[in-house]
């Protein structure tokens, strides 16, 4: 059982070509109630077979070795696809919340890219060049591994039973979502715990006040 002086333990996996650079104001609205672990894959992983699993099995290793017990795992984008896997082959976590994830509605490379460049139109005018500039750095800085990545977020397509199957599952998206319409939204399947809220896709990273009372009032539920 957790002290309840203790702080809960809060892991948080970035999108694809974010950081915690790039997140941190948002994270910084929910650090008196958390203790928070930001985890990025800006870096490649070192493994030969990469596969989802292995995004998910790196973040089990961080667990272990930091010795983070029922962390609430949150994941943004492809982070979410990565928190999906995770609730897919393991056990230790409170809740899992999945924000605008991957996985869920197929994306060819053609969405990929218009998606991204949306994100980088919307990134440059809310939040200007440095926060562009970082996000293609981000990628850039690796360009097979970017390729790499976004080879996976390609072939991902999670099934409604394996979403169904994860424990304490919640997802949450947004109806201005440049890779996801509505319309696609919607048709998803009625039995998984999932919520729309108003926002493009990069809201997690624009709207820090959002961002604290979505997570929080979701922790919570």
């Amino acid at each position: 059982m957790q002290n309840p002086t203790q702080k809960q333990s809060l892991i948080f996996i970035s999108g694809f070509g974010g950081n915690q650079k790039i997140y941190q104001k948002s994270l910084n609205t929910i650090k008196n109630n958390f203790d928070i672990f930001a985890i990025d894959f800006t870096r490649p992983l070192k493994t030969k077979d990469l596969t989802i699993k292995s995004f998910a099995d790196s973040i089990h290793q961080f667990i272990i070795k930091n010795k983070i017990k029922n962390p609430i795992i949150i994941g943004h984008s492809f982070g979410g696809a990565v928190s999906m896997a995770y609730g897919l082959y393991y056990e230790n976590y409170q809740q899992i919340i999945l924000l605008n994830p991957v996985g869920l509605i197929p994306l060819n490379f053609k969405k990929i890219i218009i998606g991204l460049l949306a994100g980088e139109k919307i990134l440059l005018k809310s939040a200007g060049l440095k926060m562009v500039t970082v996000f293609v750095n981000n990628i850039f800085s690796h360009p097979v591994w970017s390729l790499k990545k976004i080879k996976i977020i390609k072939k991902l397509h999670f099934k409604e039973n394996e979403a169904s199957r994860i424990q304490n599952l919640k997802i949450i998206f947004s109806d201005k979502d440049a890779h996801f319409p509505l319309k696609e939204i919607l048709k998803l399947p009625k039995n998984l715990n999932i919520k729309i809220i108003k926002g493009a896709h990069e809201w997690p990273i624009l709207e820090p006040t959002k961002f604290k009372e979505i997570i929080q009032k979701t922790c919570q539920n």
